[in-house]
């Protein structure tokens, strides 16, 4: 009689919203990404586990989004992405201007600028501990403008493309395309792995 095959526990990963300050919520060592929503939240702290969603929340303001995990997180930067892991489960965000990438072949820079973050995306989730993708959230202002093929959604998606290169498709998680309207005109990608 064979044994039974082992398994490792799952990696526990919570979901809360709470109210109070993005930085005294980052206080706890088990915290691997804290969400602030709309201009009422901090634009931005030191903390990379800390993102603004460019969101408004109506009326006023909204609770923070929590993601905990089990152990204690680590977190840093490498070039523009910022970063947090317990070892098992993986935060990581970019967030690229799409002016940087604007040109005569792509006037708005959406497509340089998706191509950025999905080349910059696909070489650090492959070298890192935590290479399966599990979710992935793009937030791109004014999603919708434009005709055709000109439409900033269709552009994203022909950066997007363009930047994951040869990664197999197969492997690739369930997306999120969501529009906003702050004019900032930066594209920010998000995801989750393990």
């Amino acid at each position: 009689m064979s044994a039974a095959p082992q398994f490792a526990a799952p990696a526990r990963f919570a979901v809360d919203y709470m109210a109070g300050q993005p930085r005294a919520l980052l206080g706890d060592p088990g915290i691997l990404a804290v969400f602030g929503f709309g201009a009422a939240a901090p634009e931005r702290l030191d903390d990379p586990r800390y993102l603004n969603v460019p969101l408004q929340p109506h009326p006023g303001a909204a609770p923070c989004e929590v993601w905990r995990v089990d152990g204690t997180v680590e977190h840093g930067r490498e070039g523009d992405i910022a970063w947090s892991s317990n070892g098992r489960l993986a935060f990581g965000v970019i967030e690229v201007d799409e002016s940087a990438h604007a040109g005569a072949g792509d006037p708005t820079g959406m497509v340089g600028a998706a191509a950025h973050a999905y080349a910059r995306l696909a070489a650090f989730i492959g070298a890192s501990q935590t290479p399966h993708l599990l979710k992935i959230w793009n937030y791109i202002d004014a999603i919708t403008l434009g005709e055709g093929d000109s439409e900033r959604y269709r552009q994203f998606c022909v950066g997007r493309v363009r930047g994951l290169g040869n990664v197999d498709a197969s492997r690739l998680p369930a997306a999120t395309a969501i529009g906003c309207r702050n004019d900032a005109r930066v594209l920010q990608v998000y995801w989750l792995a393990a």
